[in-house]
This record gives C-alpha cells, sequence and structure tokens, in this order.
C-alpha cells in the first residue's frame, strides 16, 4: 500500500510572538525534531531554522534549567522527594546499599562470630568440654 504523502500550505504571513516562541522551546524539550515543529506551525523547515535559532538550539537547556529552579524551590520549601532527588542528583548521595540498610543485621552477625570463634578456640585449648555432638564445619 502506498504511503500517503501529506502536503501543507505554506504560511505567507507567519510572524511569531513570545508565546508561539516558548510553545516551539517546549516542543524542543520534548523530542520534536526541526520538521515536526515545522510542520505543526505549517510553515517550511527552512524559515522555522531561520526564525527559531535560538528556540531549537536552546530550548531543551531552557526548560531543564527552568525545572532545575522549580525543583530547587520545592526542596527549599521543604519537599522531601525534592530534597532528595537533588542531594542525589547534584550531591553525590546514592540510595544506601542493602549492607548499609542492613547495618544493625550485619553488626549481629559480627558478634555471633566472634563468640563462636571464641568458643571454638576454647575447646581447642580445652577450657571448655566438648558438646557430645558433632561439630558441624
Amino acid at each position: 500500500m502506498p504511503q500517503q504523502v501529506i502536503v501543507i500550505e505554506p504560511r505567507q504571513d507567519f510572524t511569531p510572538n513570545a508565546e508561539i516562541r516558548e510553545a516551539v522551546a517546549k516542543m524542543v524539550a520534548c523530542g520534536l525534531d526541526e520538521l515536526d515543529i515545522a510542520f505543526f506551525l505549517k510553515i517550511e523547515p527552512l524559515e522555522a531554522r531561520r526564525i527559531f535559532r535560538d528556540e531549537l538550539r536552546h530550548g531543551t537547556s531552557y526548560f531543564i534549567g527552568k525545572v532545575g529552579a522549580a525543583m530547587i524551590d520545592s526542596a527549599l520549601r521543604g519537599d522531601v522527594n525534592a530534597q532528595r532527588a537533588f542531594l542525589q542528583m547534584r550531591g553525590r548521595w546514592a540510595a544506601p546499599t542493602r549492607a548499609e540498610a542492613d547495618d544493625n543485621t550485619a553488626q549481629t552477625d559480627v558478634e555471633a562470630k566472634r563468640k563462636l570463634m571464641s568458643s571454638i578456640i576454647d575447646m581447642v585449648a580445652g577450657k571448655v568440654e566438648t558438646p557430645k555432638e558433632k561439630v558441624r564445619r
């Protein structure tokens, strides 16, 4: 089945305002390329490149900055999720590993191993009677 070709009539009287420029920058930040943007605005791709040069080049950076600023504002207002996200991304914080989360259990295991080793040493030295059961290795 042959593909259908969509032909758009270029707009002759296109003059972007601040609202259209911001919309183009948002489209760039969302990942649309200049061909899709030109199609949406019903202008030629070359004209889109010429008119929206700055928005096409810097739209993503602009909105990453705006979102980052909003996240910092939320973090400073006390939003714990925003604080955690910011510190993980920019403060080099990491989510606790399982070993760190289970630190109390690990400490208990170390104490248990020390007691076991101590009792084995006492048995070998003859300070304590050996149990009648077989010692598991």
